[in-house]
């Protein structure tokens, strides 16, 4: 197995991963591509150490949630869970301004649940992601579906947001039936859901046989990810008849729970007026921002100086393109990690000309956009 980052910077948050590694067996899962599945956990990072190097990351910003265990479940094991729990425990005691985030598909046991519920007594911040998204066990080996619907009525009761991750959309759960099913379950106990096609990486794309049309297919590699065809519109209309709250992008959904606005200029995006079911009192927060923050070439070119020298980028002069809410930097490379930053802190979205090496790929974002199949 190889490993990524421990700590580092993705789309709407700043990712804590000192345990890697999943002994689950999703076929679409990215932690194929380092043969991340099917395996022990390994720890990285011991406990005590990870909130410090959390706050040394160069990523680092008080205000941004931070996600923890992206690149493992955190109660997948025995070991896992003792792992999580120990970090509750310093958190406890610790001061971190960040809201956390934790996601999992498998049981969350009752003890956790009250020291996560402890946590956000003391005005922590705390979102569960729950992913959910109603396939079998042929696609999801060592999941089980009624443990993940009985994780959602056990947080909604312990009063803790709950935010639903419905990942991957594919042929088998894009029907009519199969969207409404889930939308009207999770509906009942969600804050809202969080909806993506599926990610298609070269390393394990021959291995979809659940979707055999992509399995030699090189434009799916290139998309941000691929959608079964009319997809988007079904959950958009199912959402709109539950009146229920649905996002293609984290960082809106975070907005909307964390009672803030988008901060990474998604909105007014193709996404976001097409496909997304926003809120009214979100869209009018993002609207009454984006009218306060109009995107001005002066503050660009006050700030993006400092951050990009926080990165480390020795620079004598910045080349890029301005546009109404997003600009492309020419001259210096980038990783997507580091423009995920940017975009944050700038709140509009950033892209560059010339693109380094990173440990994560392009994001609805930077509105590379789906392909439908």
């Amino acid at each position: 197995m190889r490993f990524y980052p421990i700590i580092n910077r993705h789309a709407a948050w700043l990712v804590a991963n000192p345990v890697q590694g999943c002994p689950n067996n999703c076929k679409y899962c990215f932690l194929q591509s380092v043969d991340g599945t099917k395996t022990k956990p390994q720890v990285l990072l011991p406990v005590e150490e990870i909130i410090e190097k959390v706050k040394s990351s160069t990523y680092y910003v008080e205000d941004v949630p931070i996600c923890f265990f992206s690149q493992t479940d955190i109660f997948a094991t025995k070991e896992n869970i003792n792992y999580i729990s120990s970090l509750l425990d310093i958190l406890a005691t610790t001061s971190l301004p960040n809201p956390l985030v934790f996601i999992t598909k498998c049981n969350i046991p009752d003890f956790i649940i009250d020291k996560i519920y402890k946590l956000t007594q003391r005005e922590q911040q705390v979102i569960v992601y729950l992913s959910y998204s109603g396939l079998d066990k042929s696609i999801e080996g060592g999941i089980d579906v009624d443990i993940i619907k009985e994780n959602f009525k056990k947080l909604k009761s312990a009063g803790i947001k709950v935010i639903h991750y419905f990942r991957p959309i594919v042929p088998q759960n894009s029907s009519v039936s199969s969207i409404e099913n889930i939308i009207s379950y999770v509906s009942k106990y969600a804050m809202c859901s969080v909806v993506a096609g599926l990610k298609v990486e070269e390393a394990f794309q021959k291995k979809l046989s659940f979707w055999p049309e992509i399995m030699n297919d090189s434009e799916s590699i290139n998309s941000e990810c691929v959608w079964p065809k009319e997809s988007r519109q079904t959950l958009r209309k199912i959402a709109q008849k539950y009146k229920y709250p649905l996002f293609e992008v984290n960082s809106c959904a975070l907005a909307y729970v964390l009672n803030q606005t988008e901060r990474y200029g998604f909105f007014g995006t193709k996404s976001c007026i097409n496909f997304n079911c926003c809120p009214t009192e979100l869209r009018s927060r993002c609207s009454e921002q984006k009218l306060n923050e109009e995107l001005s070439l002066s503050t660009i070119e006050a700030k993006l100086p400092v951050l990009l020298s926080k990165l480390g980028k020795k620079c004598t002069s910045i080349a890029f393109d301005y546009g109404k809410d997003s600009i492309v930097i020419n001259n210096i490379k980038l990783t997507t990690e580091e423009t995920c930053y940017l975009s944050g802190e700038l709140h509009v979205r950033v892209d560059c000309k010339h693109k380094s090496d990173g440990f994560y790929w392009n994001t609805s974002i930077n509105q590379k956009g789906g392909l439908e199949k």
